[in-house]
């Protein structure tokens, strides 16, 4: 940099946990010239906690898995103030009309769907398996993958409705990476599972809430100078010669601003970052890769029964809820004694289909008649429900058939840019869990303190990020 020209900053798009964690790393060498952006009032993107009917919920169901690397745990142990609590897992899966314990275990699975339901399935995957030994077919949809690892039985009980529901598509569309990304525990790590006792059914929470883990890292951030913008409205991204990213101008409460910029590191999603670019884009590039978002419902009611699990998944698109969570059952420190029950309900959607436009008593009233129907609360309501509501966007990749070509062409495109970075799993179209995205963060913001760098070594470990893949 000459003598006497004005400092670039280090600025991140997104306050999501890899953005945090990227931009705490930076703030440690760079400090003040760190610069995090966000577009909501609060931090940690998928991961954070907000309050609602007047107590703290958060954005969905979230846990510490058991199986995260010690050195993880560690430092979100330290992010939560030490606050880290060890949980047992409760919750109940709905299978054929019957909700079985989850995760199971091969006891659970007998009560739960019989000896004749057990049979069926484990010989629909023999079969199955013994078919790909012979025939050998590579499966390219969601639809052939799981008929070819699991079996008809499984798929027509569970898999197709359970694709139905979460990408509201018929599973046959869906790649195969759709399901690689979320039965590969079934295959592998669940083989393992049967024989343990009682680790993997245990998981770690945060006392305060998921947001703990994205407000400690705010902390930090600022603790060493950096800088975080909320409620702010990025309006243009300037680019240099169609080479780099030499300035971002964004709008707040306050006014317009802009800031030149050394390295930009974007967690946004991919349509979103190129709509910003002030860049020539090529006509053959669609950078509108397809998302699926949710509605989340915050229910409050004096009518719940008192029931041991904290978690309810509900695969079947008969039921608006996808997934059920008693936000007090993770954490007694988040339960009020008012003698009102709250409740987070994840309802799969599109952005601006019936769901996401519903109105927020209407959809209330459907989703307790279901919790009432599957025995959490009181089928006669002492007082209606209270609740609130929002919707979040870009939440699960639609990993159409098909999709690695459009990516990859995305991909080329961001890559162009010498000094522009993208991580998370927004940014990356990536369905993975929350120490991943954290994990992310850290390892582009040491790798950008380094003096020695290569790009292309980190376009590839950007690349090796697709082999995360989600544990429930």
């Amino acid at each position: 940099m000459p003598s006497g020209s004005e400092p670039r900053s280090l600025v991140v798009l997104g306050a999501g946990l890899s953005g945090l964690a990227a931009a705490w790393r930076l703030s440690e060498i760079y400090r003040e010239r760190v610069v995090v952006i966000e577009k909501n009032s609060y931090v940690g993107g998928l991961a954070a906690s907000v309050s609602r009917l007047g107590r703290q919920f958060d954005l969905g169901s979230h846990r510490i898995h058991h199986s995260i690397a010690p050195e993880m745990l560690a430092l979100i142990r330290e992010l939560c103030g030490g606050e880290l609590q060890e949980r047992m897992r409760e919750g109940l899966i709905l299978v054929d009309g019957r909700f079985i314990r989850y995760p199971p275990r091969p006891a659970d699975l007998l009560r739960g769907l019989g000896l004749g339901k057990c049979a069926l399935y484990t010989a629909g995957m023999i079969a199955a398996r013994m078919r790909k030994l012979f025939v050998g077919k590579d499966a390219e949809s969601f639809e052939s993958y799981i008929l070819s690892n699991l079996g008809r039985p499984l798929y027509t009980s569970f898999y197709e409705p359970y694709a139905r529901k979460l990408w509201g598509v018929s599973p046959h569309i869906l790649s195969d990476e759709s399901a690689k990304k979320r039965i590969r525990r079934v295959i592998v790590t669940e083989l393992k599972r049967l024989g343990d006792t009682k680790r993997d059914w245990r998981y770690f929470y945060p006392a305060k809430g998921i947001g703990a883990i994205a407000e400690g890292l705010k902390y930090r951030i600022m603790q060493n100078g950096g800088r975080i913008v909320l409620d702010a409205d990025v309006t243009k991204l300037e680019t240099h010669a169609g080479q780099e990213v030499s300035a971002v101008h964004f709008r707040t409460k306050s006014g317009t601003e802009s800031i030149k910029i050394e390295n930009l590191i974007s967690t946004i999603p991919p349509d979103a970052l190129s709509h910003l670019l002030d860049a020539e884009k090529p006509a053959d590039i669609s950078f509108g890769l397809r998302w699926r978002a949710l509605r989340i419902l915050f229910l409050e009611t004096r009518d719940a029964i008192e029931r041991r699990p904290e978690t309810y998944y509900v695969s079947s698109p008969d039921y608006l809820a996808g997934r059920i969570s008693e936000i007090a059952k993770y954490s007694p420190n988040l339960n009020p004694e008012d003698g009102w029950k709250a409740f987070t309900i994840e309802i799969p959607c599109t952005q601006d289909d019936e769901i996401w436009r519903m109105d927020e008593q209407q959809l209330a009233m459907r989703c307790a008649k279901e919790l009432a129907e599957f025995g959490i609360i009181r089928s006669t309501f002492s007082e209606p429900p209270h609740c609130a509501s929002m919707v979040l966007d870009h939440v699960y990749p639609f990993y159409a058939v098909g999709w690695q070509e459009q990516y990859a062409a995305v991909c080329a495109y961001f890559s162009s840019f010498s000094n522009l970075y993208r991580i998370g799993r927004t940014a990356l179209f990536l369905h993975c869990n929350l120490d991943h995205s954290i994990a992310m963060g850290l390892k582009l913001g040491t790798w950008l303190t380094q003096s020695n760098r290569n790009r292309d070594d980190w376009l590839r470990d950007e690349n090796q990020f697709r082999d995360y893949y989600v544990r429930e």
